[in-house]
């Protein structure tokens, strides 16, 4: 079992143990919020004012105050004690999510003067962009948290943090978000060199396979790769070609007839593992090809090339109805060539995985997470932590949104209850993680 910190916000950040407090000691959560016996600890609620609608493609100007509910209901939830208030500008968040009516949202929080500032909330580090995860074809509320909470557990490196939070807009309940560290790079994110630091453009750099959604550009063999960190507007010609020549000598590297003895030049192999792993385990139709980062080294750290940190699993975990990713059988990698997809993965990932000693690694890395983060066990009791903790959110977002017993694109399964939907989710993922068992490839000796 796991015992984890009391996070208001929802998922762990590390594993504790309990021990005895000095009775004249304030008790406090992750958010310095002093715990009085007895009163109930809820899903913090976010409030956000502004003048209209929030807009897509800018940002409109607004304020947030989090606050920290003292009852099961919200009554008078705006008059409950305040963590914070801060100016924000807030714009719609997403891809073919936009089209819901509860939609996802992107947030910048700033100072008096409508720049820019880093604030702790609700103990994250801190930063001054999140985004707001609109769960509303995901009816579990979540997935998204989920596959995080997985994916922290089983890497060493960075994965993005995530808290449960109610949102109000101009008094307006919108429902049940996940609040999401936005992958940038800084030393409590994806911890890479600052890129140009005394002149060294050799890292680090933040890339994405994204199909082109944001300026990019496609390598001599076809890739599409995107620019994340440095922005497409602030990188300079100097650390563009450079970013762009070592994508071809990578790739002439993996096309080499001895890539299998050359290929640790290049990549971190255990983060592809931990990479592939997450993605297979949850049957992520957006796996390799959508939202999927990848970092570089400076060279004076090495200069390798990182998969991750994994993002975007809403539509995980069965929660889709095409190209068979509602079944428990059957690789991602494989699956979307049947469907017509197959052309947006990097072929980087096949390459890798032809390797005999790259496929007996992968086995032992996942038997390896599967007697410990990845275990039933361990799965079913993140997801009755996640669940126990929206126990009174929940009924109100689904009363505001109605979901509940109807379909919605692309749903592979309509549940009757909120519970059907839970357990579906507990016993796809069984299923998913058994099929693995016996068909993950390689074999560990």
């Amino acid at each position: 079992m796991w015992l984890w910190l009391a996070c208001s916000g929802g998922n762990s950040v590390e594993l504790v143990t309990e021990e005895p407090v000095d009775s004249e000691v304030p008790v406090v959560d992750d958010t310095g919020t002093e715990k009085v016996p007895g009163v109930p600890q809820h899903v913090p609620v976010f409030w956000v004012e502004l003048e209209g609608s929030i807009p897509t493609g800018e940002k409109a100007d607004g304020t947030l105050a989090i606050i920290r509910p003292t009852t099961d209901d919200h009554d008078d939830v705006e008059d409950d004690p305040r963590l914070l208030e801060v100016p924000i500008g807030i714009e719609v968040h997403g891809s073919s999510s936009q089209g819901y009516p509860k939609q996802g949202y992107r947030i910048e929080l700033r100072d008096e003067d409508g720049e820019d500032a880093n604030h702790e909330i609700l103990g994250l580090p801190k930063g001054s962009d999140f985004v707001l995860h609109a769960p509303y074809s995901d009816k579990t509320l979540i997935r998204n948290a989920l596959a995080y909470q997985m994916a922290r557990d089983v890497s060493p490196r960075w994965s993005v943090r995530t808290r449960f939070v109610e949102l109000y807009d101009d008094g307006r309940y919108r429902g049940v978000y996940l609040l999401v560290e936005r992958v940038r790079q800084d030393n409590d994110r994806v911890d890479i060199a600052e890129n140009g630091t005394d002149g060294d453009i050799t890292g680090g750099y933040i890339v994405r396979i994204e199909q082109h959604r944001n300026e990019g550009w496609d390598t001599e063999r076809g890739t599409k790769i995107d620019y994340h960190y440095p922005r497409y507007e602030d990188i300079t010609g100097e650390q563009d070609a450079y970013l762009k020549a070592w994508f071809e000598e990578f790739e002439a590297a993996l096309s080499a007839d001895d890539f299998a003895s050359t290929y640790d030049d290049w990549v971190v192999a255990e983060d592809w593992m931990d990479h592939f792993i997450l993605n297979e385990m949850t049957h992520n139709i957006d796996a390799y090809r959508l939202s999927a980062y990848l970092y570089k080294d400076s060279e004076a750290d090495g200069g390798r090339l990182h998969a991750g940190p994994v993002w975007d699993f809403d539509r995980a975990y069965g929660n889709v109805n095409y190209c068979d990713c509602e079944n428990i059988e059957g690789f991602i990698i494989d699956d979307l060539t049947n469907c017509g997809e197959g052309y947006q993965f990097p072929y980087w990932w096949k390459r890798l995985l032809s390797d005999p000693a790259f496929q007996d690694a992968l086995r032992c890395r996942y038997e390896e997470h599967r007697a410990g983060p990845l275990s039933d066990a361990n799965i079913d009791a993140a997801i009755d932590e996640m669940v126990a903790e929206l126990e009174h959110a929940e009924p109100r977002d689904h009363e505001k949104w109605e979901t509940i017993g109807e379909y919605v694109d692309p749903n592979s399964y309509v549940g009757d209850s909120y519970t059907d939907e839970v357990e579906w989710l507990r016993e796809w993922q069984h299923d998913r993680a058994a099929w693995l068992d016996a068909n993950m490839p390689g074999t560990c000796n």
